[in-house]
């Protein structure tokens, strides 16, 4: 594909390491320093447009991502670039690719064991609101809604619906302890599941 489609680096360095942006030593396109690109030790060629730096921005030629293992299409009525990863997910967008988004986690207290994603979207099979998914069903023994269940039971230490429990379940937001899925009003850091869908709803998850 001869098309010349930039994507803007801050999204697409995340995929390459080692970039030289040392003004000139690589040469200069149409009044522009080339960037030399490389990844896991290999410099990216280009037969068309080389990565340059443009307005103190390093601009690299979507084609170069084929290099890297990733395909993409360009599509010339809507002037759209549509990226697919490894894995065949897609991403599509006008101008740049769109970043996966990250989604709080429930584990058991001593997160040991995952308890599912936090998110309101009842047909991902990691929600804790599929009530058919391993996590939001009532007859499955890692799902909170289980009420004979570890994490579910009103007499459990563990559970999310336990007034008196010790250790409740965690809520883990990007890495870190966000607070505890639980009943029980001593918890400084406690938060129930009315308020947990509150929260889920307020932030778009």
């Amino acid at each position: 594909m001869k098309n010349k489609v930039f994507i803007v680096s801050i999204l697409l360095s995340l995929l390459f390491t080692g970039i030289v942006n040392a003004a000139s030593i690589w040469g200069s396109y149409k009044g522009n320093d080339i960037i030399k690109i490389m990844y896991n030790g290999k410099t990216l060629s280009t037969n068309d447009v080389p990565a340059v730096s443009l307005n103190g921005r390093t601009m690299i030629p979507i084609s170069m991502l084929s290099q890297v293992g990733i395909q993409y299409t360009w599509n010339q009525t809507t002037k759209t670039v549509t990226i697919t990863s490894t894995n065949g997910s897609t991403a599509s967008n006008n101008q740049t690719s769109n970043v996966q988004k990250t989604y709080p986690s429930l584990y058991s207290n001593d997160l040991k064991v995952y308890l599912g994603k936090l998110t309101t979207d009842k047909y991902d099979k990691d929600s804790i609101y599929n009530e058919y998914g391993t996590y939001g069903s009532k007859y499955q023994t890692k799902s909170i809604w289980n009420e004979y269940g570890t994490y579910g039971s009103k007499f459990s230490s563990e559970s999310a619906f336990n007034e008196l429990a010790s250790t409740p379940p965690a809520i883990v937001y990007n890495g870190e302890i966000f607070g505890h899925l639980t009943t029980n009003s001593t918890i400084s850091d406690g938060v129930n599941i009315a308020g947990l869908l509150v929260w889920l709803n307020e932030n778009g998850f």
